[in-house]
């Protein structure tokens, strides 16, 4: 039984209305998350784990190589249970006794969730109604941050993002962690154009400098014709705005740049105070900057000049797969806008309504998040790209130390985000392959399959010498770190009684001597924002 809180609030900056979040607890509102709040086995607070982005659960010393085969179901969830929509595209995080779920009908639809469960039983503690799409999940200071996503606004024609998209706006939002009553509600998000740069797929970053808690929430993608997206920085504790940046300049723009936009989690250096982000395309501006299809280094440091601005950048392979060295823009042949006299070309696509495929645009941006390592006495970024390839980069001067080809790339490929494991980087990569690579000098170690991996966008995870990691089957998977041998094939699906798992982007999550794998779904259905089957979550323990 579950009683139902509704929250109304005045429809000023900072606050909820009853029409975008409702508060659901279970019946008498007091349960609450059980368990020490510093378990063994460690917590799960962030998408990647860490501000590294390791994806590596340190403090796992009860499942290895050989518990690893006897994993098993302990509970499971299932969003129908609650009455939650969409799918789970995240990993989940745990916090307090607490996992935490987001839940969202895709990149197009109108609603989310996000739910709370004893991480010990599975049973409900709170459960979140918004009217935005959610994606991943943050704690930090006893607050449970999210970047909700509003649908479209105009004509729809799946799969197809036809001339009338207009996303609805975004924002970002604090609910306290242990209640799940709203902290705060920070205003639009947006470029201060209405069809551009409005939908969030990053997950927030939450980070203390200089005594001061900040949320970093960078815009991922435009609507409009060469999007200019912005990356906002916002006080933790309030949702207020301290600083919204572009990384184009004015001048840049008025030249004809556009894009980059954040689609992932950015990783941060406390040493440093500085963040790294992968970046998209021109979004429909066919000229490449520098910033375009690059990992960018951010100054976040509030106390200093640079701060909010690119202070230095190292660039990928370009969507146009560095064909304007040889060709040179504008004078592509295959470019409308190249060639005098000839009619401009306007191909509709899935994310950006104005993407110029005739002139090569290949999306080949940076769809995973990066992850900081130490090595050879110097910190890195790397990164896998769209291209098909994976980037170790020096970050003090963001010079390239190694790259790694996994493949052929292209739209909907490569983009997953690599674990950190034992000197190794540990990448999927499409179609159905794992690469274990030497993370100081970039050489293969072993290689292993998934089995099934159209689209190969679920993230890897390791702790205590195993990977983790789901296919677009829905396929719990785990492989000895060292080897790269197969040790676990389990249908997630069929062990939590879900009517479908696919994977298109959830992740495994590694806490409390518990494997929580999620059931992601909604898969490419969801993605559309079209009704799919309920996502969900199984915890796997050891007998």
């Amino acid at each position: 039984m579950l009683t139902a809180v509704v929250l109304a609030c005045a429809a000023a900056p900072g606050q909820a209305t009853a029409a975008e979040l409702e508060v659901v607890r279970a019946a008498g509102g007091e349960r609450s998350c059980s368990g020490d709040p510093r378990p063994t086995g460690g917590d799960w607070s962030g998408l990647n784990q860490d501000l590294a982005n390791t994806r590596n659960q340190p403090d796992e010393r009860q499942i290895g190589p050989l518990q690893a085969r006897r994993l098993r179901p302990a509970w499971s969830f299932s969003a129908a249970s609650v009455g939650a929509t969409g799918g789970m595209r995240s990993t989940p995080v745990t916090a307090h006794g607490c996992v935490y779920l987001g839940f969202g009908q895709g990149y197009l639809g109108d609603g989310g969730d996000i739910v709370a469960l004893d991480a010990d039983t599975g049973e409900l503690v709170w459960h979140v109604r918004l009217n935005a799409s959610v994606l991943g999940l943050t704690v930090a200071n006893g607050k449970v941050y999210a970047a909700p996503s509003m649908g479209t606004r105009g004509e729809v024609a799946a799969p197809v993002v036809t001339d009338t998209y207009e996303p609805a706006g975004s924002y970002a939002i604090a609910i306290d962690a242990k209640t799940g009553d709203p902290s705060w509600k920070s205003a639009r998000l947006d470029d201060g154009i209405a069809g551009n740069g409005t939908f969030i797929n990053a997950t927030p970053v939450a980070y203390g400098v200089g005594g001061r808690q900040l949320l970093f929430v960078p815009l991922s993608g435009g609507s409009g014709d060469g999007a200019r997206v912005p990356m906002y920085f916002l006080d933790a504790r309030t949702g207020e705005t301290v600083r919204k940046a572009f990384s184009i300049s004015d001048a840049d723009y008025a030249e004809g740049f556009g894009g980059t936009g954040i689609w992932t989690t950015a990783a941060y250096d406390p040493a440093t105070r500085h963040l790294y982000a992968g970046t998209a395309d021109s979004d429909g501006r066919t000229r490449q900057h520098p910033y375009n299809n690059a990992i960018l280094k951010i100054d976040a440091d509030p106390r200093r000049p640079a701060f909010a601005s690119v202070v230095a950048s190292y660039k990928g392979i370009s969507e146009h797969a560095d064909l304007d060295a040889v060709i040179g823009y504008p004078n592509n042949p295959l470019c409308a806008e190249g060639v005098a006299g000839a009619p401009e070309i306007d191909v509709p696509t899935f994310f950006d309504t104005s993407a110029s495929v005739e002139c090569l645009e290949l999306d080949l941006d940076f769809g995973a998040s990066p992850v900081l390592y130490q090595t050879d006495g110097e910190t890195r970024v790397g990164a896998l790209q769209k291209a098909g390839v994976f980037h170790s980069v020096a970050t003090a001067a963001m010079t390239r130390r190694w790259r790694f080809f996994v493949g052929p790339g292209g739209p909907a490929q490569h983009s997953a985000t690599a674990t950190l494991t034992g000197g190794r980087i540990v990448v999927g990569a499409t179609p159905n392959l794992v690469f274990g690579l030497n993370a100081r000098r970039g050489s293969l170690d072993w290689l292993a399959t998934t089995g099934l991996d159209v689209f190969a966008y679920q993230p890897l995870t390791s702790a205590n010498g195993v990977v983790y990691g789901i296919n677009d089957a829905g396929s719990l998977l785990a492989y000895d770190a060292l080897t790269g041998l197969p040790l676990l094939d389990r249908s997630i699906a069929l062990d939590g009684k879900h009517q479908q798992c696919l994977g298109v982007g959830a992740g495994v999550a590694v806490a409390r001597n518990t494997v929580f794998a999620p059931c992601d779904a909604g898969g490419t259905v969801d993605l559309a924002g079209l009704p799919g089957t309920p996502a969900g979550l199984v915890a796997y323990r050891v007998p």
